[in-house]
């Protein structure tokens, strides 16, 4: 992509506002997480709109960056030009995009996608998906844990373990997928599990009561207890949503290892009798004892 691309005018004018607005990529992504719902907007994805690796879509994470940008850099000397302004500025950069992976060649293009088509997965890919896959098993307890739990005011140290210890490898795991889509799938994954890993690394370690357990903490109030629980399950469900996503596209390319053999969840998908974790007594009481 040269110099005078629209996708690299937009990634100058970005970096520009930025620079005049005087916020770091730590307080962009703070103000976001601040917003109801909240706004993704993280250092990879920034960084990435900055440097022009990706066009943002046209949806509340790119609207609500120049919202919180311009008024800012306006205190610095830099005219706000508009949300308008910017969304001209993406549609052209998308456009560009988009147009530059339409073949002349209609003949030539059709046999391409008829050989990405039954084409084998890049052994790359099934490499990085068992090394996922063995961080974050898709058929263990921890998963069916955080489905089924109606609350995250106390987590099994089974399940919070689990899920921290995956963050680093996850988020340091190199190389990248080939396929552009498993990539990006990847990077919203690694995010969702930093908020969700903040989220119990808040908690209290009580093992020392008799349970193997996290429990939020108390920090005043009943009600600021339930906003804490409020903002783990936003982070539970968010992470789910994204693992859910990866899963999906690594069954299309047919990156998932055949399903094992043994014990699974009931047909109501709650967790079994007979399950070592409900034994031990890891899982959480009802809210509201």
């Amino acid at each position: 992509m040269g110099e005078t691309s629209a996708r690299d005018r937009l990634a100058r004018e970005l970096q520009r506002l930025k620079e005049a607005s005087g916020l770091s990529y730590t307080q962009i992504e703070t103000q976001g997480r601040k917003q109801t719902p909240i706004v993704k907007l993280g250092r990879g994805k920034l960084s990435n709109w900055l440097r022009g690796d990706y066009v943002p879509e046209d949806d509340r994470p790119f609207r609500y960056l120049i919202q919180l940008l311009e008024p800012r850099a306006e205190k610095n000397g830099v005219l706000p030009r508009g949300i308008d302004w910017w969304r001209d500025r993406r549609k052209e950069a998308t456009d560009e995009r988009d147009a530059s992976v339409v073949s002349k060649e209609p003949a030539a293009r059709s046999a391409q996608l008829v050989a990405l088509a039954v084409a084998a997965p890049h052994v790359g890919d099934v490499a990085k998906a068992a090394r996922l896959l063995r961080l974050l098993p898709l058929d263990g307890s921890w998963l069916r844990w955080l489905e089924n739990a109606e609350t995250m005011f106390k987590v099994p140290l089974t399940v919070s373990d689990l899920v921290c210890d995956a963050r680093r490898p996850l988020e340091t795991d190199r190389p990248d997928y080939v396929a552009p889509e498993l990539q990006e799938a990847h990077r919203e994954l690694v995010e969702a599990l930093g908020a969700l890993c903040f989220e119990l690394n808040g908690m209290n370690d009580i093992s020392d009561e008799g349970q193997d357990v996290l429990e939020i903490s108390y920090p005043g109030t009943s009600a600021e207890r339930n906003e804490l629980n409020r903002q783990a399950c936003r982070a539970r469900d968010e992470f789910i949503a994204a693992y859910t996503k990866v899963i999906n596209l690594l069954n299309a390319k047919g990156l998932l290892p055949p399903v094992p053999a043994g014990p699974s969840t009931s047909a109501s998908g709650s967790v079994p009798p007979n399950d070592p974790d409900r034994r031990r007594g890891r899982y959480p009481e009802p809210a509201g004892r």
